[in-house]
């Protein structure tokens, strides 16, 4: 062959065989010697000059080792020359090996928990970070001793509360859509607190919505016995895990409704329900080890525990409450590295499930037709809101009013839960009206600076404003009226 084929498989002319050339080499200076004889060349053995130690691929002409069965490039039987069946039926389904999971899920797991340890160290900074916050807001729950400052506090602290999930919650989804398009690597990822603060309201209700049945199937075993009921809902709520990682790869989907209902997930989980069981240990074995910690400490200081939980004194409380919180900063710490690792396990989970899982991947277009405006039609144009973004807006302002209220009134030691929800009630009502208020004076000045003044400092302006502009203050008078209604039953719930 020509020195061009070098490093090159090509096709024997007679026999049909891929032969791999040998690469180029250093020419090296030699000694020249007579040539050789006929005789010689006659009797050269070639069966012996072969490599014994080199192994090629008859399709493809890949390097193989000498204990390989299948190419690793192509998957042809080295010996027969034909697609071994695993590969043939791999690429009939056009996906990877199922069984190939069973080892990624902690082999490739592990090494990109390695490869990304900044974000396990940012992981545990976050939690030290809005813990800390956290403990500060709820410090002033207990401080402030008036309703109104104790409903901010709790609020706060709920808002705050929900920031370290939303983070976890939005890296899972990450590495899931990275690893399940086979991406090198997850690109740059911020973290934006306000993002975080939805996405942890987001993980909260669908772990009410998801677990829910779990409890409605676990109830009927306390007709029986407190522990019955445990027992039941540990079985089913263990049950229920197996469906998560199922749950979480139609979570990271454009569409997402499946992932909210685990009735419809659990028929979907049965048809790969040996890869479930071994996300369910993979689970159960990192928070195993990044609590153990934790655990340990707890077991050991036992006795002073329970002494404190009882109002009891003992020596060193102080000792006892530092050493319990290294050992959660430990834990915590171990928790960023063991969720990479998790997040990762999930990802393979979707990426060697995809022709199972029945996931939504895609959006149908819709596609935009534009429509000429009539001059006779400009005047019908709305512009602000509509009666439905004010229905809702309102209604969701009552709903949260109510539900902070009732969960302040479970934590406060005086009034009632109405009188909280009534608490609760007012402080939306009072925000309403000062988001109407802000809406008719940004209207006003936007219609004239005179009227700006008139709304902002002269008594009753705002009806003015009305009189003569009934299209651009209808909507903010509206709410200011609705909030005003608000504040008035807030006001009578919080005296019962």
């Amino acid at each position: 062959m020509p020195d061009t084929a070098r490093g090159k498989a090509v096709r024997c002319p007679k026999c049909e065989t891929k032969v791999k050339i040998p690469a180029a080499t250093k020419k090296r200076r030699v000694r020249q010697t007579a040539p050789d004889s006929a005789d010689d060349l006659l009797n050269l053995n070639l069966r012996e000059a072969e490599d014994a130690h080199a192994r090629i691929c008859p399709t493809c002409g890949a390097a193989a080792a000498i204990e390989d069965i299948n190419c690793s490039e192509c998957g042809v039987d080295l010996i027969t020359g034909q697609i071994a069946e695993k590969e043939s039926a791999r690429r009939r389904r056009g996906a990877p090996d199922p069984a190939l999971y069973y080892r990624a899920a902690w082999v490739e797991s592990w090494k990109f928990m390695t490869r990304y340890k900044g974000l396990a160290g940012r992981t545990f900074l976050y939690w030290i970070l809005f813990s800390i916050v956290l403990a500060g807001c709820l410090f002033m729950v207990d401080f402030c001793e008036r309703t109104p400052p104790k409903m901010f506090w709790v609020a706060f602290s709920i808002v705050a509360g929900m920031v370290y999930p939303g983070w976890l919650w939005n890296l899972t989804m990450k590495v899931i859509v990275a690893t399940a398009a086979k991406k090198k690597s997850l690109g740059r990822i911020n973290f934006d607190i306000f993002l975080n603060i939805a996405l942890g309201f987001k993980w909260g209700l669908w772990a009410i919505a998801f677990f829910t049945p779990a409890v409605v199937f676990a109830s009927p075993f306390a007709l029986f016995d407190v522990r019955a009921f445990w027992g039941g809902l540990a079985m089913t709520v263990l049950l229920t895990l197996a469906v998560v990682p199922t749950a979480l790869g139609h979570m990271a989907m454009p569409i997402t409704w499946k992932a909210w209902l685990s009735p419809i997930l659990f028929q979907i989980t049965f048809q790969h329900i040996g890869h479930s069981v071994w996300w369910v240990l993979v689970l159960l074995t990192v928070l195993a080890v990044c609590f153990s910690p934790l655990a340990i400490a707890a077991g050991v200081y036992h006795a002073e525990i329970t002494a404190l939980m009882q109002g009891e004194f003992i020596a060193s409380p102080m000792t006892v409450y530092g050493i319990l919180g290294g050992a959660a900063a430990v834990s915590h710490l171990l928790l960023g590295f063991g969720a990479l690792m998790l997040m990762r396990s999930t990802g393979l989970f979707v990426f060697y499930n995809k022709s199972s899982l029945e996931l939504i991947t895609r959006v149908e277009e819709q596609k935009y037709v534009p429509k000429g405006t009539r001059l006779e039609d400009i005047d019908s144009i709305q512009e602000g809101p509509t009666a439905k973004g004010v229905a809702i807006g309102v209604s969701l302002a009552f709903v949260f009013g109510a539900i902070f209220g009732i969960i302040f009134g479970l934590v406060a030691t005086e009034g009632t839960i109405l009188a909280g929800m009534g608490m609760g009630i007012l402080l939306a009502g009072m925000l309403v009206s000062l988001t109407g208020r802000i809406m008719i004076i940004i209207a006003s000045f936007n219609d004239s600076v005179v009227w700006g003044l008139i709304v902002f400092w002269v008594p009753f302006g705002d009806f003015a404003y009305l009189a003569m502009n009934f299209n651009d203050a209808k909507w903010p008078i509206a709410i200011q009226i609705i909030g005003g209604i608000f504040y008035a039953i807030g006001f009578v719930l919080s005296l019962m």
